[in-house]
């Protein structure tokens, strides 16, 4: 009954109608599966192959909840960081408005804000830079140590995506009428690979990005 309440509270904010379905029975683990359908906007589809050199990147909401509610699950540590781990805060449906709006290229934060934007550069042919102290952090810290931790921890589900310097304020004021957080975090430049810094100083970049999926090779 839980679970079917707080599914019907996503298909109300989503706008989606649930449709069909099939029951079994099983001793368990209580396993249950969708599948999602939808169309593309008049536009098509916004790719993470559309960046171009130049681009600002923006990144939606807050990062670091997933890494740090699940260690905090794990440890049963703080209840909201545990909480925001379980009921990811994923920006809201006019998110794909913008997006549609005014980005070149997008991609969902999950595998860690530093993998995914770099996926996006990599398949854009383009290389990233990203101002650290300008991403906004679950825990606020000066210790780069934990900026990188939770910034390749993974399972954000926010929106990053690159757009052209000239419609700066138009996103910013077009985010600001739709309620939504965003933070303008770096570029994107020529050639290739990912450059971080902090305060004006470079930062090696960690060996792991962020979560790699098993490919079975």
């Amino acid at each position: 009954a839980e679970f079917a309440e707080a599914l019907g509270d996503d298909l109300e904010a989503w706008g989606v109608s649930l449709l069909g379905g099939d029951l079994v029975r099983t001793p368990g683990p209580m396993t249950l599966t969708m599948t999602l359908t939808g169309r593309c906007g008049a536009g098509g589809p916004v790719r993470r192959s559309g960046g171009r050199v130049g681009d600002d990147v923006w990144v939606s909401g807050e990062i670091g909840a997933g890494v740090l509610g699940l260690e905090a699950a794990r440890g049963e540590g703080d209840a909201a960081l545990v909480a925001g781990y379980r009921v990811p805060n994923c920006p809201p449906l006019a998110m794909a408005k913008l997006v549609a709006d005014y980005a070149t290229g997008s991609i969902d934060v999950s595998d860690g804000l530093l993998s995914d934007v770099s996926h996006l550069a990599r398949e854009s042919g383009v290389g990233v830079s990203l101002n650290l102290e300008r991403v906004l952090l679950v825990q606020p810290t000066r210790d780069i140590d934990s900026v990188l931790h939770q910034c390749t921890g993974g399972d954000d589900y926010q929106t990053l995506f690159s757009a052209s310097p000239d419609h700066r304020g138009a996103i910013s004021s077009d985010a600001d009428a739709k309620g939504l957080v965003l933070t303008r975090i770096g570029s994107l430049s020529s050639g290739d690979g990912l450059v971080l810094l902090f305060d004006g100083r470079r930062v090696e970049p960690p060996a792991a990005l962020g979560y790699v999926h098993d490919t079975g090779d």
